[in-house]
């Protein structure tokens, strides 16, 4: 067992409401603090704020050092941090000693969304959610706000913003907590790091991303080449994939046609834009989703959503309205010559959540499923998530891990991959 410190991180504010509850290690510092709610809240390090003492502005590149718990407890009342970066008030209240078994820092508990950079603040990121629930109701909201909502949120779903609005995931705050305890903490780092936003957004927005500056060990870049070879047995192009095979082909198809086929007897939508509860049920049935038996809402079935959407933007179904309609020359393609149309079908999936930004976090999760590996830094990727969704979907992957019977799936989007890459 290990001694800890519980904690609290309540951001202020009268429109959301945002709790973190932490444990931390008991010699933490005021630095290593403050970068534990950086973590837990989804903000990335920034160069030091202030802190509010006692009715005192503190500045915190003068108090890094200072044990976390006996600096807050010298004033008998909890502290407010203002990250240099956006207007961020977050209240940092210790809940006292205990004893825990896991590797601090530990998530015990979250509440409310992580915090979202591009909004600035609580306050408009309940703006933004508030125009999101005019979209979804059926309303028009003007172009400014729309714009905002389009650059926070490229290529997400309208509800896909709500629930980043709305809520968070814990497991993606959980790793990044344990990212912190698998590194030391370079406190003289974080104090040259420069004003302004930095790095990915709270690990769920779709950032622009150097694949250069990635973790060394996980490739190599080959300027002769252009390309990205991994290491055995990642994307190197030396390494041997399993074959796609007819038996791939077929499942991935057949579950197609079940799915059109659902779609054909109940093509309607409901008014918010989702699958209607007959087809819901009816998908569920003949995709075989057993974890979400019950469940009559789209929203609720993650899976079936992700698919929808990727057809939808693939070109492989028409989204009217008031229904859907598979087209014509693809449901033709899929009966007549289904090995050229899964081909292409799989060859789209690294770009499925963005057109390219996404497309090597993908590779890399594909390679670690391909592998067996457990626990993927990368699968909580907001690309990965909805990939994840859609291989679930596709019959490829079913409780988190992929289906042995169909690594030649995931085999082959690695392959489609090295020859993006080699060809960029």
């Amino acid at each position: 067992m290990t001694n800890a410190h519980m904690v609290s991180f309540l951001p202020e504010s009268h429109s959301l409401y945002v709790a973190r509850y932490v444990a931390i290690p008991v010699d933490a510092t005021m630095g290593e603090l403050l970068l534990i709610g950086h973590a837990a809240l989804g903000l990335e390090p920034s160069a030091p704020g202030t802190l509010q003492v006692a009715g005192d502005d503190v500045q915190v590149i003068d108090v890094m050092d200072e044990p976390a718990i006996d600096y807050i407890d010298a004033y008998g009342e909890a502290v407010v941090y203002r990250p240099s970066v956006g207007e961020w008030n977050i209240g940092i209240y210790p809940l006292g000693e205990t004893q825990l078994s896991n590797e601090l820092p530990q998530l015990i508990d979250a509440t409310g969304p992580d915090l979202l950079p591009a909004a600035g603040s609580l306050e408009g990121m309940a703006i933004m959610l508030g125009n999101v629930r005019q979209l979804l109701s059926g309303f028009i909201i003007d172009a400014e706000s729309t714009q905002d909502l389009m650059g926070a949120f490229p290529n997400y779903s309208v509800d896909q913003m709500r629930k980043r609005l709305s809520d968070c995931y814990q497991p993606a705050i959980t790793q990044r907590l344990f990212e912190m305890a698998a590194k030391p903490l370079n406190l003289d780092e974080i104090a040259m790091l420069d004003d302004g936003p930095r790095g990915r957004d709270s690990g769920f927005a779709d950032e622009d991303f150097d694949e250069r500056d990635t973790i060394d060990e996980w490739y190599v870049w080959d300027d002769r080449e252009g390309s990205i070879f991994h290491d055995s047995p990642r994307l190197n192009p030396r390494t041997e994939l399993a074959e796609l095979t007819q038996a791939d082909i077929d499942a991935v198809a057949g579950r197609l046609r079940a799915y059109f086929a659902v779609l054909a007897e109940h093509p309607q939508m409901t008014p918010a834009g989702y699958l209607n509860t007959r087809a819901v049920k009816k998908c569920i049935e003949v995709l075989g989703l057993e974890a979400y038996r019950g469940c009559i809402r789209e929203n609720q079935v993650w899976p079936l959503q992700a698919l929808r959407n990727f057809l939808v933007n693939t070109g492989w179904l028409e989204q009217l309205a008031t229904k859907l309609r598979v087209y014509g020359h693809i449901e033709k393609a899929l009966n007549e010559n289904p090995n050229e149309s899964i081909h292409h079908l799989l060859g789209s999936i690294p770009y499925a959540y963005t057109v390219s930004e996404s497309a090597l976090r993908v590779g890399l999760y594909m390679a670690e499923l391909y592998r067996g590996k457990r626990n993927s830094i990368w699968e909580d990727e907001p690309a990965n998530t909805y990939t994840r969704d859609l291989l679930q979907a596709l019959g490829v992957m079913q409780d988190q891990q992929l289906v042995d019977a169909r690594k030649g799936v995931v085999a082959e989007i690695i392959r489609n991959l090295r020859i993006d890459f080699q060809e960029g």
